[in-house]
């Protein structure tokens, strides 16, 4: 153990085996080197302040890494690349720069804050790189993170630890805060909204794994897709919710679009269907007359075969009644709209076996 020290020079523990725990209270370091060195147990900097950037580059620790009530102010960035960390490593309650993390091992939690530990706080300008890193569960606080983040390979099997209860709660936030933090990852890369979707569904959030993935492709037609992606992108949003609306929003549109046809017959004076509810049936059966008003009756009267025929040239590919075909010839635009009518029921058919088999999803 090392307490209330100062090195004015630099203290080199390269290539270290520590056979234990290090323990470092209220030191002060010039420069320090960690690179390669190995602890079997704890390693606990705490209250420390450093000159100069720590390299910490390939440490491995048996136990836990813990880096608090530290401070790095003077320090531009600090790496602790391809490490492995046995246990947890919590660098809470600290002012740090940018912290460098590539490609290192953390079999317990990555904390950066929670109940029990105060929030990371963080340099103006500094970011928190975590590309192919690899942690067991991601424990932090709401305001813990810089204001840019690398997430690119960041892999997480759980979301949540120790003391991760009440507003500190990271798999319980609301979906927009997830958006905020995934958006702090500079350019766009659909890994980290995977990652975070999955883990997620397997802890049985379905809805907000859906979002998620919903606001990976907003993102990606918004900053990413050019020419015909961005088309192609803007009808799956706009018709099918990239996927992961597909029923709910085709039977929003197709509803719509049968009570255009509705419409349309109904202010053109080249309708066809000006005259009662006749057809190859006859009249309106006498078990409606019993059910309803008159009043009712003759509504029904006026709108059902309107609404039947515009809904039988809306569907691809089945003709519900022969009648519609054979019998009832359109005239003057109303010819042109329902030909338009007949095309968006094809697309929207299409669009449907997209989403229900997860090609527009890819």
């Amino acid at each position: 153990m090392i307490a209330e020290a100062t090195f004015g020079k630099a203290l080199h523990m390269a290539r270290l085996h520590v056979h234990g725990p290090v323990f470092m209270e209220k030191v002060s370091f010039n420069e320090v080197d960690f690179e390669d060195a190995r602890v079997d147990g704890v390693l606990l900097i705490s209250g420390a302040t450093f000159a100069k950037a720590p390299k910490m580059n390939g440490l491995h620790v048996g136990g836990d890494f813990i880096l608090e009530k530290s401070q790095l102010a003077g320090v531009e960035a600090a790496y602790l690349m391809f490490s492995e960390i046995g246990s947890n490593l919590d660098i809470s309650d600290s002012l740090l720069p940018s912290v460098d993390l590539t490609g290192t091992r953390v079999r317990g939690e990555f904390r950066l804050g929670s109940k029990y530990h105060p929030p990371a706080q963080w340099q103006e300008g500094a970011k928190l790189t975590l590309r192919n890193t690899e942690v067991g569960a991601l424990q932090d606080h709401p305001h813990a993170w810089p204001k840019e983040v690398d997430l690119d390979g960041f892999i997480y099997r759980h979301l949540g630890g120790q003391g991760a209860a009440g507003p500190n709660d990271i798999l319980n936030r609301d979906v927009f805060w997830f958006r905020e933090w995934l958006e702090k990852q500079q350019p766009y890369s659909p890994q980290p909204y995977e990652q975070l979707a999955s883990v997620f569904l397997k802890a049985g959030h379905k809805d907000k794994a859906e979002k998620i993935l919903y606001e990976s492709k907003e993102r990606q037609r918004r900053e990413v897709a050019t020419g015909t992606a961005i088309l192609w992108l803007t009808i799956l949003k706009i018709f099918i919710g990239y996927g992961y609306h597909t029923v709910s929003y085709l039977v929003c549109w197709a509803m719509a679009f049968i009570g255009i046809g509705v419409v349309m017959l109904k202010l053109s004076t080249e309708n066809p269907f000006n005259e009662p509810w006749k057809s190859d049936r006859g009249a309106m059966p006498m078990w409606v007359h019993n059910l309803c008003s008159q009043r009712m009756v003759s509504s029904v009267e006026r709108f059902l075969p309107l609404i039947a025929y515009s809904v039988d040239r809306f569907l691809p590919v089945v003709r519900l009644r022969e009648y519609h075909y054979s019998k009832i010839e359109l005239r003057g635009w109303l010819v042109y709209y329902f030909y338009f009518h007949q095309m968006m029921g094809f697309i929207l058919a299409s669009l449907l076996i997209a989403g229900v088999t997860g090609l527009a999803e890819k």
